[in-house]
């Protein structure tokens, strides 16, 4: 019987088609207006996009009339030749449950399509978001289209309306057949407009004085006096803080303070206060930081982005692929908020597929992400961070600074002169001879680090960026590493400057760092003494070779910071791998130091040196 459905199904249509055709010229089909809105709304939820249900993509004509696996499932001139239409004859597409069956009129339509060539404008796409069916919304939903003002309805009947609103009140009243409850009294009135505006009861005074007040206008004079309180805009504002889920801590176990959300609060509480036009109020809080003419109120305003809960421990202290998946959800807790509050769409239920009832792709998910994709919910301080304080608070830190500034300059020479007096002291390798220590040295003595090489506690000012090492270092050989200054195990924060083996070339090695190895090509173990010198900024490294720049390596972090070792001079102890040639003049910097030219003459310490040696003596304990 299944098998008979079709051919009974075509020869009813059939028939309908002749007694039409008798009776007036044939229509022709528009594929727009008669075929389209049955696909939109009963056949592309399935077969739309690169995983259309049996191959069948009917958004495009290109794909629609397109040879599947098994041929063409639209036939142009040939309807009965066309699979499509058999689909829908029998009654197997669409399946049920899934869309409202089609009608005999719609399969009709679709049939005479096909017979008159099946023309499909090849510019004409179809989205399953087009139009609204009973299982999703389209673009065509009253809620997507644009505002317009519309005519208060006329009530000639009515009581008097105040205002426009209340004409639709009424024409709605009078629809439900009901009537307008009669005016509250005085005293009512000042109570709820009171609560409903500062959510604050009446004064008894407040009262008084209201119910005294006889005059027209007292009703409107009232409410300015509310209005223009400051406690309206801490009333209201809390409704949007509620909206954007404002809060004033992180969440999570945790739940740390944030100590200063309060410029975020304050600045929704003072832009109700002051009347802020609704646009400026989105504008702000959306882009307030990189708006022309912006200032500290804009700024603060952008504390809507991160207004909601963070996960510190899954940001800071878990593993890289946590940390990616936190970064995620930060993410899509933002969009959410923006999307709810602004558009009242869900899109951050995009994030995994397209929205089950909204108009929305997922494509437009990461769309919107990629926008936001800069906001950094981190309390952190970031390059590009600007100052949200007032006008009062700038003034008195800058004020208080003057006194600190002249103070610190003053110490910073003091200190300068302290560590001039007092140059850093290294320990010598346990069975090393004194009197082979030193050699004489590009500048006075110099540690011979063919023989021994010297050792001290490391600190975080050893290899914290900005950072300049430099150093004069004399190597004889090629085949073997010649180390010249070593910070660190490699399992932490090490670096070493060295001259590699074999070429014998300049050479950093950064193994927290990627790339670890940075090469200069330069070649320095030819017996002479050379002022080698590095640049670390902590995105960069900057290679020296007697006062010349030689190499340039933007470098990742790759590892955390582990605990600290020792400075090695002259060799890199672990291993234990030396230096065949001697190390002179070891300087470390907080700064990164201006490398012009070869030093001509010894180190000196300043503010900015953290550590000095000069080799000019060996003192027996």
């Amino acid at each position: 019987m299944r098998s008979a459905l079709p051919i009974f199904a075509a020869c009813c249509l059939s028939v309908l088609g002749t007694t039409l055709t008798a009776a007036e010229p044939p229509t022709r089909i528009s594929f727009q207006r008669d075929v389209a809105p049955l696909f939109r709304s009963a056949c592309i939820g399935c077969h739309s996009g690169p995983e259309a249900k049996g191959g069948l993509d009917l958004t495009n004509s290109h794909a629609a009339l397109a040879k599947g696996d098994d041929g063409l499932r639209i036939v142009p001139g040939q309807p009965a030749a066309s699979p499509l239409l058999d689909r829908l004859l029998d009654g197997s597409m669409p399946p049920r449950g899934k869309s409202p069956r089609p009608t005999v009129a719609q399969i009709d339509r679709v049939r005479r399509w096909i017979e008159q060539g099946a023309t499909w404008p090849p510019q004409l796409t179809l989205s399953r978001y087009d139009m609204t069916t009973d299982r999703w919304a389209g673009r065509d939903w009253w809620s997507l289209q644009p505002i317009r003002r519309p005519t208060p309805p006329s009530m000639p009947d009515g009581p008097t309306a105040a205002n426009p609103i209340d004409r639709f009140v009424q024409a709605k009243l009078a629809e439900q057949q009901l009537t307008v409850n009669p005016s509250v009294d005085r005293r009512s009135f000042l109570r709820r407009v009171t609560f409903d505006l500062l959510g604050l009861p009446p004064t008894p005074g407040q009262l008084e004085n209201f119910l005294a007040d006889r005059a027209p206008d007292a009703a409107r004079r009232l409410v300015d006096r509310l209005l223009a309180s400051p406690h309206y805009g801490e009333r209201w504002g809390r409704h949007w803080l509620d909206v954007i889920g404002y809060t004033e801590s992180d969440g999570f176990e945790h739940d740390k303070f944030r100590p200063y959300s309060w410029r975020y609060r304050d600045y929704v509480v003072n832009s109700f206060n002051s009347g802020l036009p609704y646009d400026q109020f989105v504008r702000q809080q959306l882009s307030g930081d990189v708006l022309p003419g912006r200032s500290r109120k804009s700024i603060a305003a952008t504390g809507f982005l991160v207004s909601g809960e963070w996960d510190e421990v899954q940001h800071v202290g878990s593993s890289k692929s946590e940390m990616r998946r936190a970064r995620e959800e930060e993410l899509a807790e933002m969009i959410g908020t923006v999307s709810g509050t602004f558009l009242g769409l869900t899109v951050h239920c995009c994030r995994c597929h397209d929205h089950k009832f909204d108009p929305l792709p997922q494509v437009d998910y990461y769309r919107i992400r990629a926008i936001f994709d800069g906001v950094d919910h981190s309390r952190g301080s970031k390059p590009g961070n600007r100052s949200i304080l007032s006008d009062a608070e700038a003034r008195e830190i800058q004020q208080a600074k003057v006194p600190l500034i002249a103070r610190q300059k003053t110490l910073n020479t003091e200190l300068g002169k302290v560590r001039q007096r007092l140059p850093s002291e290294a320990t010598l390798k346990a069975g090393s001879r004194p009197e082979k220590a030193l050699v004489d040295g590009r500048h006075g003595k110099a540690l011979n680090a063919a023989h021994t090489y010297a050792t001290l506690p490391s600190k975080n000012s050893y290899h914290q960026p900005p950072l300049t090492v430099e150093c004069w270092g004399l190597a004889r050989t090629r085949n073997k590493f010649n180390v010249f200054v070593a910070n660190n195990q490699k399992s932490s924060e090490h670096w070493e400057l060295y001259s590699f083996t074999g070429k014998g070339d300049f050479t950093v090695y950064m193994p927290s760092y990627k790339p670890a190895t940075i090469r200069s090509d330069v070649v320095i173990t030819d017996g002479r003494w050379h002022y080698l010198a590095m640049q670390f900024d902590g995105k960069s490294v900057r290679l020296f070779v007697d006062g010349k720049q030689v190499r340039h390596q933007a470098v990742t972090r790759i590892r955390q910071p582990g605990p600290l070792g020792t400075l090695d001079l002259g060799a890199y102890s672990p291993e234990p791998v030396g230096c065949d040639g001697a190390v002179d003049d070891v300087r470390i910097s907080n700064i990164i130091r201006p490398i012009t030219q070869a030093a001509p003459k010894a180190f000196t310490a300043d503010r900015h040196t953290v550590g000095l040696w000069n080799f000019d003596a060996v003192r027996s304990d």
